[in-house]
């Protein structure tokens, strides 16, 4: 039985573990006897490098509806259920 030391060691000397997937690096770890815990850290660190190598960052938008102001003249709203027509 491993602990995460020694795998972590095996996995970096073995060249094909540096374009291995994550599914076959946790495969491998099940293989070594990992604990639940040191799988979902090398899970996590994995979707990490992932994120690192595309540049990747998390983006949150918000939408708010505006607030109409006195005295504004809304444009009524087209009805999907009648056709488009051309201004003529």
């Amino acid at each position: 039985m491993f602990d995460i030391v020694d795998f972590l060691e095996e996995v970096g000397q073995d060249a094909m573990f540096s374009r291995a997937s994550t599914e076959e690096i946790l495969a491998s770890s099940l293989a070594a006897q990992l604990t639940l815990q040191e799988r979902n850290m090398l899970a996590e660190a994995a979707a990490m490098r992932r994120a690192g190598l595309l540049d990747a960052q998390a983006l949150y938008c918000m939408q708010f509806p505006a607030e109409e102001e006195e005295g504004e003249e809304r444009e009524p709203e087209p009805d999907p259920d009648e056709p488009l027509r051309d201004n003529e």
